[in-house]
């Protein structure tokens, strides 16, 4: 019984000193860290079709990355033209933003190489991002300008567009 109390006051000193040892411990493996940065995923996935051309690209890493090494190591070409990109980066994420649309019906390809984690250890190899984007649709209006070429509408329309408005009356 004379002991209890004793060791009721020297648990919270326990545990103090056990969560202080935990950060020093995280500490040393951050110094130890030679491991390079990975990317574990990315939105859009690798070869998604009909991506949104205001679309910016993410990609998620297994640590963080120091954000100095992020411009000059990222890169965005669609169908082999290099387009101006910003990029941003928090913890473990790294967003790529077009300064422009991407271009309709595209093949894009967004390159990281030279990234590097907080220790200052760089990508293994370059990696690769291969999306297309969506597909333009010709929607031209119709027109019934004189300078337009004629088409030829659908039968109801033609019936429609002969009567005249004063024939036309609206029942509730």
């Amino acid at each position: 019984m004379k002991g209890r109390p004793l060791t009721i006051c020297l648990m919270p000193l326990l545990i103090l000193y056990l969560s202080a040892c935990d950060g020093r411990i995280n500490a040393v493996r951050n110094i130890l860290d030679v491991d390079p940065p990975q990317v574990v995923g990315s939105l859009p996935q690798p070869f998604e079709n009909s991506v949104h051309p205001d679309s910016a690209i993410i990609f998620t890493l297994n640590e963080p990355v120091d954000p100095s090494s992020i411009e000059a190591g990222v890169f965005l070409a669609c169908d082999g033209v290099n387009l101006a990109v910003t990029t941003e980066s928090e913890e473990e994420m790294v967003v790529v933003t077009p300064l422009a649309s991407l271009p309709l019906s595209a093949e894009c390809t967004v390159t990281l190489a030279g990234l590097s984690d907080l220790q200052g250890n760089p990508l293994a190899a370059p990696v690769e991002l291969s999306f297309t984007t969506m597909v333009a649709y010709h929607t031209a209006p119709l027109c019934w300008c004189p300078s337009a070429p004629r088409r030829t509408l659908p039968a109801f329309i033609r019936k429609w567009s002969s009567r005249s408005a004063s024939a036309m009356t609206l029942t509730p």
